[in-house]
């Protein structure tokens, strides 16, 4: 039977559905859906030719080698496999193989013993979940291949269900090791002395460390492995045999996919990353002893990285780095052999920090390392900066270090290494300082403590362009507003900015215009928390670069024109646009990409008009005064993308021009009848083709006015007029 289903009708400005049926939708019959329920029931649990199961048990042990110890499924019961069929895997691939739990008194718990290695695969491993304890050991160089999934169950309290193999190889798709009903003495393990373990995909335990854990017997540190190419999620890696939290004496736990994968975040004694493609913690991972680091990048994000000794490995560079993508650091034992690297970088750069030698070393003294990338000092300033940190420090210890950066990363050699503390202004360090290719060198120095300390260099030298930083609050064309000081706590060299010279104004300074500004080639940099306030002048010349997280404040539509490429205040992280006009105003045309801009109008009466598309990668304030989307003259349809947040303050205004933006007040005239429900993902067409559209992806939070359409009421069957009036125009928000 066709059914015709309604869906709601138009409208306009308040974003509803258009009028109408969706066609072809059937209705399926209650026998036709109980058919394909019972259909999955049965396929889900029933059992398939040549699965195994084993048979009920008056010994403590039996072996998987010997056929009387099996039931084979033959398609209609269960009987003992022929000499010609044998034990699983022995003649021919078996299909599923169930350890099972026989519950009654009078069965004792098991130990399976696989003494040979079958000659073919099976499909699937299970150990059944119930009362009564079961293993599965693995004797010496037995190797097992299960084509799909290893799954251990247990529900019942002081029972254990584990695979153990004292040597040999499993090798399977994925492992679940799972606990259900609580945690209570309820453990489902694996243990690992001299074998190995080969998982394509994932190991997932569902419980806590002392209910579902991997545990590694042996005393010898290189025993005991894990090949692993997806993820291992959930329970513990112990040495401990009941699960426990202690120190791991043995094992090596292998990443090897060639593509994404992420890392568990755990304890590990040995851990190996290979194959290459990206490695990303997904929590704070610790490694107790080697670190073999074969191939891939390595992404810290939030996460740190803490070693004990140091990295194994080689051929570190732009495609094989611990990427300090976060707030993540990578943390090393300065006891260890020198040199100590730190294979740091980022996403675009290798920027290795190295510990070459220490006088007064410290037992138990640990380094944190990572790199920060940023272009907030200007082309002449390494664009971004090392972070160091220890655990504790002593007033005699110095340290020599060096670092190494990209050519790109600088516009011409540095020859002043500088330091701070978080929050601090840059100054000159303790110690030596020397520079080489592409890295500099600071010998014994004693600012590498517990203190944490930023790290970078600039060009200051012949051949650097002239670098003004401000002094203090001021007007541009003041001398003393600015000085060649980085750290911008000394007052020397001041001077007025020139033509070709690198601005940055630091944070807590406030630079002003007091007349337009004709000079060519100048880079401005605006810290965050600098602002650089255009007033109601501009600069007349193309930018070489604007960049930053600051603040550019303007009483005028005028943005600077800044060359191709080269204005990164704009891109997503960049700074903060702000219009405080005192009169209407039309923002440029030209200007179609902000990051955060904001509108705070000297009244709420005055307003700032859209008449071009625009992206921002940030977000949307309006403070103060009316932000309008299109004039109320000219017929057209905008687009209007916020990637972060709307926030409208009481008096502030989001509305919509009278210009028209749509050619017919009939909503469904727009679509052909067989396009009823044909989508442009994600508008809906009638809208994108009729309307403004507005993409807000964050938070939307209005405590002033907002209205997208100029409808005094929802018309619910009719678009706005065609003809310019005070009811055109209006919006359609995603």
């Amino acid at each position: 039977m066709e059914t015709l289903i309604p869906y709601p009708q138009s409208n306009p400005g308040f974003e509803e559905k258009k009028p109408g049926y969706f066609k072809h939708v059937y209705l399926i019959s209650k026998f036709l859906i109980c058919l394909i329920v019972l259909f999955s029931a049965f396929g889900a649990s029933g059992q398939n030719v040549g699965d195994y199961r084993t048979i009920r048990q008056y010994g403590s042990t039996a072996s998987w080698n010997n056929r009387n110890e099996w039931l084979r499924y033959n398609g209609s019961s269960w009987e003992t496999p022929t000499s010609q069929q044998g034990w699983p895997g022995q003649y021919s691939p078996a299909g599923k193989v169930t350890i099972c739990n026989y519950s009654s008194w009078f069965f004792p718990d098991y130990e399976y013993m696989i003494y040979i290695s079958p000659s073919y695969s099976i499909s699937e491993l299970e150990i059944e979940s119930g009362s009564k304890n079961i293993s599965l050991q693995f004797e010496t160089n037995v190797i097992l291949t299960v084509t799909g999934d290893v799954v251990i169950n247990n529900s019942d309290n002081n029972v254990k269900k584990c695979i153990e193999l004292w040597s040999g190889t499993l090798n399977c798709s994925n492992i679940e090791i799972n606990v259900s009903g609580g945690n209570n003495s309820r453990d489902s393990y694996i243990t690992i002395i001299d074998g190995a373990i080969n998982v394509s995909q994932d190991i997932k335990m569902n419980n806590t460390n002392q209910r579902t854990f991997i545990v590694f017997l042996s005393n010898n540190p290189d025993d005991g492995r894990i090949n692993v190419g997806g993820k291992i999620t959930g329970g513990n890696l112990t040495s401990s045999s009941d699960g426990g939290t202690s120190t791991l004496h043995s094992g090596i736990v292998n990443y090897y996919n060639t593509n994404e994968q992420d890392i568990g975040s755990y304890t590990y004694f040995n851990l190996q990353f290979s194959g290459g493609g990206l490695k990303t913690l997904t929590g704070n991972t610790t490694v107790n002893n080697n670190f073999v680091y074969d191939a891939g990048k390595v992404i810290l994000g939030n996460h740190d990285l803490i070693l004990k000794k140091n990295i194994q490995g080689t051929g570190f560079g732009v495609n094989k780095m611990i990427v300090t993508n976060g707030t993540g650091i990578l943390s090393n034992y300065t006891s260890n052999s020198k040199p100590i690297i730190f294979p740091v970088g980022t996403g675009n750069y290798y920027t290795p920090f190295t510990i070459n030698s220490i006088v007064y070393s410290i037992s138990n003294q640990y380094l944190d390392v990572r790199f920060h990338e940023t272009n907030e000092m200007g082309s002449n300033f390494l664009a971004g900066y090392w972070e160091t940190t220890t655990n504790m420090s002593h007033a005699n210890q110095r340290i020599t270090a060096s670092f190494n950066y990209d050519a790109a990363q600088i516009a011409s050699d540095p020859d002043e290494i500088w330091n701070r503390e978080v929050g601090e202004e840059w100054e000159s360090p303790t110690g030596t300082q020397s520079f080489g290719t592409n890295s500099f060198s600071i010998a014994l120095t004693s600012d590498i403590s517990t203190t944490t300390t930023q790290w970078s260099a600039s060009s200051e030298g012949s051949g650097a362009a002239h670098t003004l930083y401000s002094y203090q609050t001021g007007n541009w064309d003041n001398p003393v507003t600015w000085t060649t000081d980085p750290g911008g706590t000394t007052l020397v060299g001041q001077a007025v900015p020139a033509a070709g010279d690198v601005i940055v104004i630091l944070p807590g300074r406030t630079v002003s215009l007091v007349s337009n500004v004709a000079l060519s080639n100048l880079e401005i940099n605006i810290q965050e928390g600098g602002i650089l306030d255009m007033k109601g002048f501009s600069f007349s010349t193309i930018l070489k670069a604007l960049k930053g997280k600051g603040t550019l404040r303007l009483s005028s539509p005028n943005f600077p024109a800044v060359a191709a490429g080269k204005n990164l205040f704009v891109e997503a992280e960049g700074g903060i646009t702000e219009y405080y006009n005192a009169t209407n105003f039309t923002l440029s045309s030209v200007q179609t990409v902000y990051n955060h801009l904001h509108i705070n109008n000297a009244s709420s009466a005055i307003t700032a008009t859209l008449v071009s598309d625009l992206t921002l990668n940030g977000d949307l304030y309006i403070k103060k005064g009316i932000f309008r989307i299109n004039d109320n003259t000219n017929n057209r349809r905008l687009r209007l993308r916020v990637l972060g947040n709307v926030k409208v303050n009481a008096g502030g205004s989001i509305v919509t021009g009278t210009g028209v933006t749509n050619s017919t007040t009939d909503p469904c005239a727009p679509i052909l009848e067989e396009q009823t429900i044909n989508l442009s993902n994600p508008f809906i067409r009638y809208y994108a083709e009729q309307s403004h559209i507005i993409e807000v992806y964050g938070d939307f939070i209005n405590d002033g006015v907002v209205k997208f359409t100029n409808l005094s009421y929802p018309v619910f069957d009719k678009l706005p007029p065609t003809s310019i009036g005070t009811t055109t125009g209006f919006a359609s928000v995603y």
